[in-house]
């Protein structure tokens, strides 16, 4: 019997950790599929007309619409976030339009299948495939093939306290800074921030690559700045850093009510305790066992201080938001549904 073949044509985030590699190394595992993934700035017309299915992560050329249809090639449409609409401090806004809005719309309704991640998205997104199949929900899941390093343990005299985001969530840490200014007064504390600014550099190009200083007001020697990295390091930077408190702050509108709560599943897959925001978090987190919840400058201040003065605290939460995570949000056990998908579209 001939292989179905696939193609995965992926924007430049980080989202295709989460999105592309654990279904097409499923895929790929059960020898029963032809699999390739490329990027959209570099994707060659050849591949659509070699594959049976084109799935397009976030992105909605019109020139792969129409090789698809030409060769018969079913498209999925991907999306785990709000792709035509930001807020306005937020890094992409230049790039949002009415074209780019007509296009993203053009795309999930001439897709012969859309994949999302939330109820949120789903509502938003089924109002434009009238008259064909609804979008399908496949929430995030962790893929502990990628993620699950052996935790490294914190061997300074610090408490490390991590935020890890990128510079789309700059307002978000506004509601933090006020009582971080409070909780580094402590000797015996060290905020770890990655990729989303938040030092002054002497390095201009470092300066011009993170032009907001979001923790300009905070003291310099109790702050630590990490550069991103390629997507595929990641998660190994993630666990060489350490942390013992983890920070998931996160604005209530609807460009983040469009997000996952992915950063404590990062977070939890090596056993580092939580502090997250109620609105995001509280549909996976249970307050005091897998994590702490806020909603408050003051909430922030008082849950994050619990975990720095209480280290049996710390480890037991972290232990447990673990063991949360493989029980009921490991990838493996869903990647079957996300296979269903494509094999009913032949």
């Amino acid at each position: 019997m001939k292989k179905p073949k696939i193609v995965f044509v992926c924007n430049t985030t980080g989202s295709r950790l989460w999105r592309v590699n654990p279904i097409a190394r499923y895929l790929l595992n059960t020898k029963k599929w032809d699999v390739r993934i490329m990027e959209s700035k570099a994707y060659l017309h050849e591949a659509i007309d070699w594959a049976d299915i084109a799935v397009l992560q976030m992105v909605f050329d019109k020139r792969i619409f129409e090789r698809a249809k030409k060769n018969n090639t079913k498209i999925v449409f991907e999306l785990d976030d709000l792709i035509h609409w930001v807020p306005d401090d937020h890094y992409a806004k230049d790039d949002m339009g009415l074209n780019r809005t007509f296009w993203v719309f053009w795309a999930i309704r001439n897709a012969d299948a859309v994949t999302l991640t939330n109820d949120y998205l789903k509502k938003k997104y089924d109002k434009i495939r009238i008259g064909k199949d609804k979008c399908h929900i496949f929430p995030n899941y962790v893929d502990p093939e990628v993620w699950a390093f052996p935790p490294v343990k914190n061997a300074s005299d610090k408490v490390r306290i991590g935020y890890c985001g990128g510079l789309s969530h700059v307002d978000d840490l506004k509601m933090i800074i006020r009582p971080f200014k409070k909780i580094l007064k402590g000797d015996k504390v060290k905020l770890i921030n990655v990729a989303a600014g938040g030092t002054t550099f002497d390095d201009p190009i470092k300066g011009a690559y993170y032009p907001v200083d979001v923790f300009k007001d905070l003291p310099q020697h109790k702050k630590e700045f990490i550069e991103g990295v390629n997507m595929n390091a990641w998660p190994g930077l993630l666990n060489s850093l350490a942390l013992d408190i983890g920070l998931a702050p996160l604005l209530n509108n609807k460009f983040t009510q469009a997000k996952t709560p992915i950063k404590w599943m990062e977070y939890s897959i090596n056993k580092i305790s939580t502090v997250c925001s109620q609105f995001m978090y509280g549909k996976i987190v249970e307050d005091g066992v897998t994590g702490f919840l806020a909603n408050s400058e003051e909430e922030w201040q008082e849950k994050t201080e619990r975990l720095i003065k209480d280290k049996k605290l710390r480890q037991k939460m972290g232990e447990t938001a673990y063991q949360e995570v493989l029980a009921n949000h490991d990838v493996n056990k869903h990647l079957h549904e996300w296979y269903d998908l494509y094999s009913s579209l032949l």
